[in-house]
């Protein structure tokens, strides 16, 4: 999902992503569009982490630090985004009864 929102919405391909386009898709984007439960939110950060670390590893991705580093940082703004139906697109809010 997160590779294809910062398609969709950057133009951006795996590896050419920007810090403020990871924070984008990260702390706006998937919260506003995807339906999940809290906890899912709230591993997103760690399950992204370890992916780009593995990709850095295998070659896929250069110094993903930075991209970590944003992670780290919008954790909190990750969950409040999910649980904010103010944020939330279109098909979020139908089907999540608001």
């Amino acid at each position: 999902m997160f590779a294809d929102l910062a398609y969709n919405y950057h133009q951006k391909t795996p590896g050419t992503w920007t810090e403020s386009e990871v924070d984008d898709v990260c702390c706006y984007l998937i919260p506003r569009k995807l339906i999940a439960p809290k906890e899912a939110f709230k591993q997103l950060p760690r399950i992204l982490k370890m992916i780009f670390l593995w990709g850095e590893e295998i070659g896929i991705f250069n110094n993903t630090k930075p991209w970590c580093e944003v992670l780290d940082e919008c954790k909190k703004d990750i969950v409040e985004n999910a649980e904010n139906p103010s944020i939330w697109g279109l098909s979020k809010s139908l089907l999540s009864g608001f």
